[in-house]
């Protein structure tokens, strides 16, 4: 993220515009429950022990531990006091939240949530000396492999005995003493933005080299990358893998820009299978995803939070939308920050950053898909069109497809019924058909389409 650019429009939004309620587009698929106002929100995260949902808030001053189990009435438990950022990110660890920051000096915070929901809430800061960490000054992001616990900070400028700073990846051992992380290892061949950790294995987001990278840490103090792949705009901000850990997900945090999805069965050879932007704004900036279900819950800034049914990763498709922007997407960098999905109750906490908090429950549904394949009519062997725009008429969400270089098009539409579906380009003659779509079915439209007769009179 260019800080400077980021806090100019932030500052901006402020003074020209507030968060609200009332979305731009009607929400699709998502249910208000209930909003919080606090002074400015980073992003977010959740935490679920003894029949109580939390939602942690990272604010500008600190970190908010909302009780969510009543969704329709949220309650504040605790505000844990921090140095203050625009910046703050949060995981969780058993009964531990790790926070970090961009404010030097405020290094990572833990907080010991095992009281809840009592609001005598222990927490301490690693920012000085240390058995093995000499200095932690700040870290932009995190991620926890959970299944190994090992805790990985990113984006920070960390020093450590003897070592220098790294601004790609420190790597912490949780699992001895969570409150007292042990340093174990670092990568600091490149910077890091973001990224999903699983089984020692690191799908990072590397933003200005602008690349999804694969890093083995199984020896954590000698990672080595075992792949890597551009992302569409080459600004590669955050990283989630799918549950059957065959498909990558990627978000760059530019305007225009793509959540896009990789096939990652051969790392040696990772593909790009998808990629789609906001249906409601094509200028919009995303930030975020999630992948919970084979859907992806994503933060898009000006878009609010956007739902793609993803279990076909070669045709993602927008099945969902709740946005909390008033002013639409100028600028860019404002609205939602981050979007956490995982409480068992399935309700979705959002944080904007103009403070705004929001409940959400969703309904996930399934995308209707029309795929097929165009080829061009004449004798002789039929040869593929690629570049036809294939469109379907609706006036609720759907997604533009173009036909690739075998003739293929992928393409889909939220809700189940009749659609006129337009298949077009130049040379051609267009042709316009109907069909019928419904949920969770793929309707297979194989096209053949003539080439256009110029007359002279």
């Amino acid at each position: 993220m260019k800080k400077t650019f980021f806090f100019f429009l932030f500052i901006i939004s402020f003074l020209s515009c507030f968060s609200t309620v009332n979305a731009q587009q009607p929400p699709s698929n998502m249910r208000l429950r209930s909003k919080m106002k606090f002074g400015g929100l980073a992003n977010i995260g959740g935490y679920t022990a003894r029949g109580h949902e939390y939602a942690l808030a990272g604010s500008t001053t600190g970190l908010e531990i909302i009780d969510i189990t009543q969704p329709d009435t949220p309650k504040l438990i605790k505000h844990i006091p921090a140095l203050q950022s625009l910046w703050r990110e949060v995981k969780v660890y058993r009964d531990y939240a790790y926070v970090t920051t961009e404010a030097a000096g405020q290094g990572l915070q833990i907080v010991n949530l095992s009281n809840l929901p009592d609001t005598n809430v222990v927490y301490k800061s690693i920012s000085g000396p240390d058995s093995l960490i000499t200095v932690i000054s700040r870290s932009h992001s995190l991620h926890i492999d959970t299944a190994k616990g090992f805790l990985y900070l990113y984006g920070g400028i960390t020093t450590y005995k003897d070592l220098g700073n790294t601004a790609g990846a420190v790597v912490l051992d949780l699992k001895p003493d969570p409150l007292n992380p042990k340093f174990v290892g670092r990568y600091t061949a490149n910077y890091i933005h973001d990224g999903y950790v699983e089984n020692d294995t690191c799908w990072s987001g590397q933003i200005y080299r602008g690349t999804l990278t694969v890093i083995d840490f199984t020896d954590k103090k000698n990672p080595v990358t075992l792949g890597e792949v551009k992302t569409p705009l080459a600004f590669t901000h955050n990283t989630w893998l799918s549950g059957d850990h065959k498909t990558c997900f990627t978000t760059d945090e530019k305007p225009a820009s793509y959540l896009a999805s990789y096939d990652v069965s051969d790392l040696t050879n990772i593909r790009l299978l998808d990629k789609v932007r906001s249906s409601a704004g094509d200028n919009a900036i995303v930030h975020n995803t999630h992948i919970r279900n084979d859907y992806a819950i994503t933060s898009w800034y000006s878009e609010g939070v956007l739902i793609h049914d993803v279990h076909r990763p070669q045709n993602m498709v927008q099945v969902g939308q709740y946005d909390t922007y008033l002013c639409g997407g100028v600028p860019n960098y404002v609205g939602t920050w981050g979007a956490f999905p995982f409480f068992p109750s399935g309700n979705i906490v959002l944080s904007n950053l103009e403070g705004d908090f929001f409940v959400l429950s969703p309904t996930y549904q399934r995308a209707c898909y029309l795929e097929g394949n165009i080829i061009e009519a004449g004798p002789g062997a039929a040869q593929p069109i690629t570049g036809v725009q294939v469109k379907i008429i609706s006036n609720d969400m759907d997604k533009k497809a173009v036909s690739d270089d075998k003739g293929n098009f992928y393409t889909g539409q939220v809700s189940s019924g009749f659609y006129t579906v337009v298949f077009s380009k130049t040379g051609y003659n267009d042709i316009q058909k109907t069909f019928e779509l419904k949920s969770g079915q793929v309707v297979t439209a194989n096209m053949t389409m003539a080439i256009a007769q110029n007359f002279s009179v």
